[in-house]
């Protein structure tokens, strides 16, 4: 029996090694791993994040006393984030299955989603939060769009999302996965690591992690030729990034996303960029 388990603890090894050595090859060669403060986003519309345990955590004392009329604090789960900053953005909470919805992901894909997630019943176990500015806004991708050069695939895009286009907000959006509700026991590594690869369709991968193996960070934001944009075809860049952080109970991921356009006022990508670095996890 020993001699079994250990076959089968090397078969796993093997296999992570396979799925993941490519990846964490990659973060080594670009200098990713053990980054105290990183660039996100792209162009004009750039941020420093820092990385450090010391800037992304918050221990219990200073939680506790969190100005409430600048920070909310969610004290169930154990995070903080910058209010809205103006009356032009507001908070709200939604289900995960409504996030997707609101997306344009079609039905099937939806079901998917829902039924591979890492969590059971995502609707319950999967807290969201979402701070976000103005109307929806609408994606369209052509046959001639590309991502900073490449091209996409078309048919892809359009058996995913409704007409081939997606319902987008510049907003930060706050998931957090209840550890106990999991299919199967996973780290924030897993996690980094699953969602990088999901996440690449977005546009390109550009992944941080700090010294500490506390904070890492998906960029995938990128120029976007040939996209329609509220129904208007051009250019725009378009960031799209992901934050991941833990405590005891949870892992948490934080969405940013927001689209370039001539008329939009540049202050909205600055509060943006307060608010993912106002972003702090309870100490584990």
């Amino acid at each position: 029996m020993w001699e079994t388990a250990n076959w089968q603890l090397v078969v796993m090894v093997v296999m992570a090694l396979i799925i993941f050595g490519p990846l964490i090859a990659y973060l080594f060669k670009t200098k990713a791993i053990g980054k105290a403060e990183v660039e996100v986003g792209v162009a004009a519309f750039t941020a420093k994040l820092k990385l450090q345990s010391s800037e992304r955590h918050i221990t219990e004392r200073d939680f506790n006393l969190v100005n409430l009329k600048d920070f909310y604090a969610e004290s169930d789960i154990g995070y903080i984030v910058r209010k809205p900053i103006s009356g032009e953005w507001a908070i709200k909470k939604a289900r995960f299955s409504e996030l997707l919805e609101e997306k344009g992901f079609t039905k099937k894909v939806i079901e998917f989603f829902l039924e591979t997630n890492i969590i059971e019943n995502p609707d319950e176990n999967v807290h969201s939060l979402v701070i976000r500015k103005g109307a929806a806004q609408l994606i369209k991708y052509t046959a001639e769009t590309i991502i900073n050069g490449r091209s996409l695939d078309l048919d892809i895009i359009e058996s995913a999302l409704h007409g081939g286009q997606e319902i987008i907000y510049d907003q930060v959006a706050v998931l957090a996965y209840g550890k106990d509700k999991m299919k199967r026991r996973i780290g924030l590594l897993d996690l980094f690591l699953m969602e990088a690869q999901a996440l690449s369709a977005m546009g390109p991968k550009r992944l941080h992690v700090n010294s500490e193996n506390t904070v890492f960070v998906v960029d995938c934001s990128a120029f976007f030729g040939n996209i329609e944009y509220n129904g208007e075809l051009g250019d725009h860049i378009i960031n799209n990034m992901a934050l991941f952080q833990e405590n005891e109970q949870y892992l948490l991921e934080v969405f940013l996303t927001y689209v370039q356009s001539a008329d939009k006022p540049t202050k909205v990508w600055d509060d943006l960029r307060d608010y993912l670095s106002s972003f702090r996890v309870l100490e584990k």
